[in-house]
């Protein structure tokens, strides 16, 4: 089966997003666009977090939600962008990661949370961290995530 799907988008919580950018607004959107599937983003940052886990219900799809007081179809994949800032000096690189469930994202945010400032944004940025660490110690609390490179074509990351 196919599906369209938006797997890299942030909450209002990141700089520089529109206040409107809620799970109600997100359904909304996607369902114009023909969107089934959603990423959630930012599910570090905790007030996000809270939001989301009031928002969401466990679909019948393993890893994907819906909105509890929606019946429009479109599933949500928990998601996050972060980027960390290599120890070497090197330039930062961001990832987006999935998870597959709130006590995943649980033990995510519980390391996370001490290698940067979750409230700090959406966005977090992990310094003297190295990508070889970031997916090490992502998939040691979470083996069933999924990390992939963002902006891996952008000439300044």
């Amino acid at each position: 089966m196919k599906y369209f799907a938006d797997l890299h988008i942030h909450s209002k919580y990141s700089r520089a997003v529109s206040p409107d950018m809620d799970l109600p607004h997100l359904s909304r959107g996607a369902r114009l666009k023909g969107i089934q599937i959603m990423g959630t983003g930012d599910f570090t940052h905790p007030l996000w977090l809270k939001h989301l886990k009031e928002e969401l219900e466990e679909s019948e799809c393993e890893g994907l939600y819906r909105r509890k007081s929606d019946a429009s179809g479109v599933l949500f994949m928990l998601t996050t962008e972060v980027a960390v800032f290599h120890p070497n000096g090197g330039k930062r690189t961001h990832h987006v990661i999935h998870a597959e469930s709130f006590d995943d994202v649980d033990a995510l945010n519980e390391y996370y949370s001490k290698k940067g400032n979750l409230a700090a944004d959406g966005r977090p940025m992990f310094a003297k961290t190295s990508n070889e660490e970031l997916v090490e110690e992502t998939k040691s609390r979470s083996p069933t995530a999924r990390i992939v490179p963002a902006h891996v074509w952008t000439p300044w990351f």
